[in-house]
Formats: C-alpha cells, structure tokens, sequence
C-alpha cells in the first residue's frame, strides 16, 4: 500500500513532464515555424527547389504542425503540354511537412475564399501567333510563347533609306503588318543615328552593327547571324537581292525562302568593283539555289539579266505593291482640256 501514492506522483510527474514538453516543442515550433512562413525562407526552399511549382502569398502564419493560415496565394507551374494557375483571396489547409523537408510543396487539402483556376495550352512556336494567344487566358508568372514572324526580310538597307528596292521591300512589310501579320526586317546599321531596334509602323526593325563601306555595300559581320537567327523563327523568309550575305543567310535556312531580284549590281569600271560584283552575284545565285521561288517584278528584265540561268527555275513574277496616292489637286494645269503628266526617267 505504501508505493501506491509514489507511484502514482512518479506518474503524475511524467504527465506533467510530457505536458511541459509538449508546450516547449509548440512554442519553438510556433516562434520558428511562423519565422519561417512569414519571411521569405519557406518560398525561397520552395521555389528553389527540384519541383517546378511556385508558391508566392502575401501573409501566412500556423498555429499546429502543417496546418497553414493564408491570404493572397498563388501556385503556378509548367509541363510540356498546359501552364496553370491557382490564386486563393484567403484559406487554410494541411501541408506534408515529410515533402517540405525535401523541398517540394504538397498540400493534402486547401480550402478557402476566393478561387480563381486558369490553365491554358503550351502553344509549339509554329502556332503562337497573336491570333492564337489572344484566346488563351493570362497568367502573368509565366512567360507568353514568344510569338513567331509571319515574315521576316532581309536586306542591306531599309527606313529611312530611300531606293526602289528599300521601298517595295518597306511597302511589303508595313502592308502586311496593317493587315494583322507579324512582320520583322533585318537591315544594316548604316546611320548610326538610327537605333539598332524599333518599330516602324507595325513592322519591328533590327540592324546590325556595320564595319566598313565598300562602294555601294556595307561589311557587317553580325547581320549574317542576326538574319539567319530572325528568319529562321519566321513562318516565311524573304532575301531582297542583290545582296551580299544573302547566299551565307539562305545556305542551309529551314524556313521557306522566297528571294525577290531587283537589279544586276552595276559599277563602273576597276578591280575592285570587278571583284566586288562576281562575288555578290556569287552570293546572289546561291540565295536563289536554296529559294523555294525567285520573284522578279518584270520577266523581261529577268530574261535580260546576267542572272537569268538562276533565276528561271523558279520564276515567279510579281508585280510590286503599289499604295494608292492621297488625292492631289491640279496645281500644274493652265488651260482646259485634257493634260497628261509623266514622272519617272527615261534610260537606254
């Protein structure tokens, strides 16, 4: 009878033991645990680890081992096929603390106010046009496919250089581009008062940096790469010729390649010159050897031209676009009756 009230106070004296044990280890996991949640150190072990989904919140705290109070959450992540998004105003739920320790987030239930789900397809690059991603839901964490160019030209010089080449390749681009089309030009650098990328209506233009001028032509080693890079993401590509790099550009392009002969390069007389030109012509009939079709804007001048035998397998002709005129007044007229007017040059 005597060690019944020992043992009975040792018992007593564990409980009472476990009991202070138990209330330490929930104020250490109370101070630490809501230090944790409440700073940046959870969503840093989260996002940076092996998974790929994101947690972001705006205030969270937790009274009980994996038991989370939160407002403002976002979850998102990636696959090959979808992109999703869970935002949540405010809510509660249990995490694995066993995932947690190896840095995965794994809620075993979430409820709370406020749901917004958005889950969208992963557009290959060949779809995302901006037709395509205009139907898709935003979800600003993760990047938009990068859109694909309907076209992409290259040539030496554009806007603001003024030549017929310059402005049929100009007339082309920003027509397309008023039409809804996604247009980008590869060009020269040649004023350097120009920028080396903007957007002239609707069209995004980029230039590569020039070396050296050599008579009518540019040296500029990064346009080649610049070019095969811009053309080679676009659905169709286009070479305005002649032009230099054209054959180092088209050699061994992916894309559609439709190159457009304006003129046979014509210089006066000398080495130089002479050298110059049977090595753009070169260039020119290789551009034209990896071209699914060589559009000219006159056959009779193509027939005529020193280029001819490269470009008649794949002639296309085409006449070039011509923007209708604002209306003008007659400001030439000095007597009644009917008057004709000519603009243009007269050549051999």
């Amino acid at each position: 009878m005597r060690g019944g009230p020992r043992r009975g106070s040792r018992a007593a004296r564990i409980a009472i033991g476990i009991a202070l044990a138990l209330v330490a280890l929930e104020g250490v996991y109370l101070a630490a645990g809501n230090i944790i949640i409440r700073t940046r150190l959870l969503r840093s072990w989260i996002n940076d680890g092996p998974n790929r989904t994101h947690v972001e919140y705006a205030t969270a705290w937790t009274w009980w081992p994996g038991r989370v109070h939160v407002t403002g959450l976002r979850l998102w992540d990636r696959d090959e096929d979808a992109e999703w998004r869970i935002s949540l105003d405010e809510g509660h739920g249990h995490i694995s603390l066993s995932d947690l320790l190896g840095r995965r987030f794994h809620t075993t239930s979430l409820e709370g106010s406020g749901l917004v789900l958005r889950i969208r397809s992963r557009l290959p690059p060949e779809r995302a046009s901006p037709g395509e991603l205009a139907l898709l839901p935003d979800i600003t964490e993760l990047p938009e496919p990068p859109v694909r160019d309907d076209l992409a030209i290259a040539l030496t010089y554009y806007s603001p250089y003024v030549s017929g080449l310059t402005n049929m390749a100009r007339d082309i681009a920003e027509g397309l581009a008023a039409r809804g089309r996604r247009v980008s030009v590869v060009t020269s650098h040649f004023d350097s008062g120009l920028p080396l990328e903007e957007e002239i209506n609707g069209v995004r233009v980029l230039r590569a940096p020039v070396l050296a001028r050599v008579g009518r032509g540019v040296i500029s080693p990064q346009l080649v790469a610049l070019a095969r890079k811009t053309l080679g993401k676009a659905r169709v590509a286009s070479l305005q010729l002649p032009m230099l790099e054209a054959g180092a550009i088209a050699t061994g392009l992916r894309t559609p390649l439709v190159s457009t002969y304006h003129c046979d390069v014509t210089l006066p007389p000398g080495l130089v010159n002479d050298v110059q030109r049977v090595v753009v012509d070169g260039s020119n009939r290789l551009a034209m050897r990896h071209s699914v079709a060589v559009a000219v804007t006159s056959e009779d001048y193509a027939r005529h031209s020193r280029m001819w035998s490269s470009i008649a397998p794949l002639m296309q002709v085409v006449a070039p676009p011509c923007p209708a005129p604002p209306l003008g007044r007659p400001n030439y007229r000095e007597t009644d009756g009917p008057h004709i007017g000519f603009l243009g040059r007269v050549g051999p």
